[in-house]
């Protein structure tokens, strides 16, 4: 399979966690609707004697605070928000280093802020929503080096039932699955093997071939090595792919072939 560059982006990946103080640091947040309501779930956090106290708060559309909840964590952890297609559920995972990561939906009803613990403290990562919001791809958690025993879920959603579960195997590599993928428009899946580069899996997860990214003639080199730290659906065919290579980090735009 090949994929063609159409573009670059602009690199927007992760910034750099704030100093956190006394006083709460925004560290993500999430746009939510319901019966007709728009609302805003931020993801907060301050030290307090040495840990980290973590938060999610709903707030109205004029930013008024409405009701919060305590995540149950006090390590240090980086967040990451992700929203479901429907806009009515967000997902807020906390990775908390050698502890794994916290997953949790947020939602709202009647003003209140209803939260759900979905996984915790996992070995995975949430690598987001299918298009129709019916699945959810889980990832392993980032380690060094990558474990050949990590495996890759794809569960239904709202239910979490197991629809398939990959292991490194499937691409007859040792080095494990990479912490980098989505679902793809079609019901299949895009995956990374770390060291190696970019593989699609047929929407039946029995067959994978590597995903070969050419640029077109005239156009600027690739800046895209076997480093890809994102995978990010855009619409239709197109995919945005965030990597690291020699130093240097982009973002570009391809299309799926």
């Amino acid at each position: 399979m090949k994929a063609t560059r159409i573009g670059a982006l602009s690199d927007d990946g992760p910034q750099p966690k704030p100093h956190l103080g006394e006083g709460p640091a925004t560290l993500g947040c999430a746009h939510v609707t319901a019966a007709s309501e728009q609302h805003r779930i931020d993801a907060v956090a301050w030290a307090r004697h040495g840990e980290e106290i973590h938060q999610l708060i709903l707030r109205d559309t004029a930013g008024h605070g409405l009701d919060r909840f305590e995540v149950p964590t006090r390590s240090e952890a980086w967040v990451r928000v992700l929203t479901h297609p429907g806009k009515q559920v967000a997902l807020f995972e906390y990775a908390m280093d050698q502890e794994g990561a916290l997953l949790l939906a947020a939602w709202t009803v009647d003003g209140k802020l209803k939260v759900r613990e979905l996984l915790g403290p996992d070995d995975a990562v949430c690598a987001g929503f299918d298009v129709a919001g019916e699945r959810l791809l889980l990832l392993p958690y980032p380690s060094a080096p990558p474990s050949p025993s990590a495996h890759v879920r794809v569960l239904s959603w709202p239910g979490l039932e197991m629809e398939a579960r990959l292991e490194a195997s499937v691409v007859d590599d040792q080095r494990g699955w990479g912490s980098a993928g989505c679902i793809a428009h079609d019901g299949s899946l895009l995956l990374t093997v770390p060291g190696v580069g970019l593989f699609h899996i047929g929407a039946e997860h029995g067959h994978a071939q590597p995903v070969v990214l050419t640029v077109p003639d005239g156009a600027s080199p690739a800046l895209l090595g076997p480093d890809i730290d994102e995978i990010r659906h855009l619409g239709e065919r197109r995919y945005a792919v965030r990597s690291r290579h020699q130093g240097a980090r982009l973002t570009t735009e391809w299309e799926l072939n």
